[in-house]
């Protein structure tokens, strides 16, 4: 029953539950088990040894640990609103920038993957030269690290609107899922390699 409760609900509170009442390596796993089900990424100091009655977490490592995260998403925060302000300005220059010279893009005007900086800058000047306005609205953004100095993997939902104007203006709206893998450099973070694909359910 306890180990139910862990894993569906009340997270935090088992957690702490775990650390007063059951301090075995038993309750370390539920209290693992908890801190990771939150989605938490934090690198763990667990004292396995019942016996010398330490802290399970080590509390200067967890503040450090959620420091530097803060860091990381503030860091890819500015990558994804440059991402923004570029695609909204229709400078392909700009955005492929925001990509490594060696990235891979497929969208959804690109069904087929395109390899380079260069030839991802070609394709988004390709576009922005048969589209009047764009616009394009992240939602759900989901962020994961890996690794030190850095990978991240960002993973979300995507509404686009494109408008030509021609006789008579043609209008489109889409609806899609995107991923996000970038590496960091010097600080900077840069897409490595992006996937647009559209929602059956778009109109």
């Amino acid at each position: 029953m306890f180990r139910y409760v862990c894993t569906y609900s009340f997270l935090p509170l088992c957690a702490a539950l775990a650390l007063l009442v059951t301090p075995s390596v038993l309750a370390e796993q539920h209290v693992e088990n908890a801190l990771y089900a939150l989605d938490c990424n934090i690198p763990l100091q667990i004292n396995r040894n019942a016996k010398e009655r330490k802290p399970f977490v080590d509390p200067e490592s967890m503040r450090d640990y959620a420091n530097a995260y803060a860091q990381k998403m503030k860091s890819i925060q500015v990558a994804r609103q440059n991402f923004y302000d570029a695609y909204h300005n229709k400078n392909a220059t700009s955005l492929a920038n925001l990509f490594h010279e060696r990235a891979s893009f497929a969208g959804l005007l690109h069904p087929f993957w395109i390899e380079g900086q260069d030839a991802i800058q070609t394709a988004w000047s390709d576009f922005f030269n048969v589209t009047d306005v764009v616009k394009i609205v992240f939602h759900q953004p989901c962020v994961r690290f890996y690794g030190n100095p850095g990978t991240s993997v960002e993973t979300g939902f995507l509404r686009m609107f494109m408008e030509v104007t021609e006789s008579p203006t043609r209008k489109m709206r889409d609806n899609a899922r995107y991923s996000i893998t970038r590496v960091e450099s010097d600080g900077k973070w840069q897409i490595l390699n992006m996937q647009v694909s559209e929602l059956s359910a778009s109109k």
